[in-house]
């Protein structure tokens, strides 16, 4: 007689999305995601540096010059890519 094997139970946990808070950082990752001509490696190291997309996001400038990881262009285009997202309101 062949043993049956059943496929392991597993308990898939759901965030509360009530509070808002996965969905408010989904909306830096997706900031960070449309950062197209960054390279995807560049952009999770420059994410890791920062401490994540948020605080990415909010760095300025002078602060993003500070990590010697951007170029000139790169900053440009990550504050220009700011106005166009306006995740905060500013």
């Amino acid at each position: 007689m062949k043993k049956q094997y059943a496929a392991p139970q597993t308990e898939v946990n759901h965030a509360d999305k009530s509070s808002g808070i996965e969905n408010d950082e989904l909306k830096y990752e997706y900031w960070m995601a449309s950062l197209y001509k960054i390279s995807d490696n560049r952009r999770r190291q420059a994410c890791l540096l920062a401490g994540g997309a948020r605080q990415l996001y909010r760095l300025s400038p002078e602060k993003l010059k500070g990590l010697h990881f951007f170029t000139e262009g790169e900053i440009k285009g990550l504050v220009s890519s700011r106005q166009a997202f306006d995740i905060e309101g500013e």
